[in-house]
């Protein structure tokens, strides 16, 4: 199934779950460890499952994204756990490109991407591109002993897209593969639409679609 939402078609509508422990915990104003220091949590975002009942509109599915992502946009100037979940990105497709990789590998591999890309979607089309640099820098408040970052800080564009190609280019495609590829594609689709969303008079670069470009 595609990652992170399951679900039936054509039976009855019902409520639409309204919390997730792990997107809350993800999107709250508290800074999420690392990896290496809380593996469990990441493994529980990566691999679960938002369950949709048969019959959701479509304005029920946008109405429970739309929640976490504007509640992510809120708290990462103080958490940085967006810049945390890029991270974990790259680990994962490097982790589900490697040779003899898990079903489980590929599932948290495709979930995380679509998390990058589902919050990156939303902050393209409700930020400035100089309101992005934040939220791609390498350098969060809340990491960085509460300072914020420098216009010049490092920012993660660039690596977010190498991962994303290298998920596309380096793991053949499979069954047990695909929505792996298919999230990449997806991604990489957003990440380079952002000149839709931007006023073209803006003197802000568009960081992912300038980290393409190269």
């Amino acid at each position: 199934p595609p990652p992170f939402f399951s679900g039936s078609m054509g039976t009855a509508s019902s409520a639409l779950p309204s919390t997730n422990a792990a997107l809350e915990r993800l999107t709250g104003a508290e800074s999420v460890d690392d990896p290496a220091s809380d593996p469990a949590f990441w493994n529980e975002l990566c691999s679960s499952t938002v369950a949709i009942p048969g019959g959701s509109k479509p304005e029920e599915l946008n109405a429970l994204s739309l929640h976490w992502c504007a509640q992510l946009v809120t708290h990462n100037a103080k958490s940085g756990n967006f810049q945390a979940l890029i991270r974990v990105l790259i680990k994962e497709v490097g982790a589900a490109c490697a040779d003899n990789a898990s079903a489980a590998q590929m599932t948290r591999a495709s979930g995380c991407i679509f998390l990058v890309r589902t919050f990156l979607k939303h902050m393209l089309e409700t930020l400035e591109p100089e309101d992005m640099l934040q939220h791609l820098s390498t350098h969060s408040a809340a990491r960085t002993g509460g300072s914020t970052a420098a216009p010049d800080a490092g920012s993660l564009a660039a690596p977010l897209l190498e991962a994303l190609f290298i998920a596309l280019a380096d793991l053949p495609l499979t069954a047990t593969s695909y929505w792996v590829h298919h999230e990449a594609l997806a991604a990489l689709t957003v990440c380079l639409s952002g000149q839709l969303f931007c006023e073209l008079s803006s003197a802000a670069p568009m960081p992912l679609v300038v980290a393409a470009l190269g």
